[in-house]
């Protein structure tokens, strides 16, 4: 790799800013290079090339659910938990606390019906425990159990045995990515879109 890319990119950065130091230069640099990746299209196929970053962002962000559900399958059936929506609803119990029904839904942005069969089901199997609100009669709190608690730590000591789902990426990368998913987690918590 040559250094003289770097050089010049040096030059273009110091004129465009006054108070040039590498650190900045560094961040530009990085900026300017994630600016210039055009994310690979060929996953669309005969798909137009222009297509939406939404589209194209749904479209790998549900493989990657499908393979995480794949590599999931078999832990959490050995666990008899329904799937990857239980393990959510418990380690957003445990993380959270007692709560309603409602605010669980929206804080794992499940439908209010779905969320309501799954949450029945984890009540029948002793996982999730149902309490009368106290300030509210109509509503009704649930809290994660123990024995819900030993499945789910069950869970994620099992799911480091999991195959990986991110491949092909740096540590560092890794790192960037998770951030942005974080970062693009936060604007869609409690059912926000």
């Amino acid at each position: 790799m040559s250094i003289v890319p770097i050089i010049s990119a040096w030059e273009t950065y110091q004129q465009e800013h006054q108070n040039a130091d590498l650190q900045a230069f560094a961040l530009w640099l990085l900026d300017n290079e994630r600016q210039n990746t055009t994310p690979q299209m060929e996953e669309f196929g005969a798909y137009d090339p222009a297509v939406n970053p939404n589209t194209l962002a749904g479209h790998l962000i549900g493989k990657m659910y499908k393979a995480m559900k794949i590599n999931t399958k078999y832990i959490f059936s050995a666990l008899d938990l329904g799937g990857i929506d239980d393990f959510h609803f418990l380690a957003t119990l445990k993380t959270i606390g007692e709560t309603t029904k409602k605010d669980l839904c929206s804080q794992t942005l499940t439908e209010q019906s779905t969320g309501q069969d799954i949450i029945k089901r984890m009540v029948n199997q002793n996982l999730i425990q149902e309490a009368q609100h106290p300030q509210d009669k109509r509503a009704t709190l649930i809290k994660i159990t123990e024995t819900g608690n030993e499945k789910l730590n069950l869970a994620f000591e099992q799911l480091q045995t999991m195959p990986e789902i991110i491949t092909g990426l740096t540590d560092q990368e890794k790192r960037e990515f998770l951030g942005l998913l974080q970062k693009i987690g936060q604007s869609h918590k409690h059912g926000q879109t």
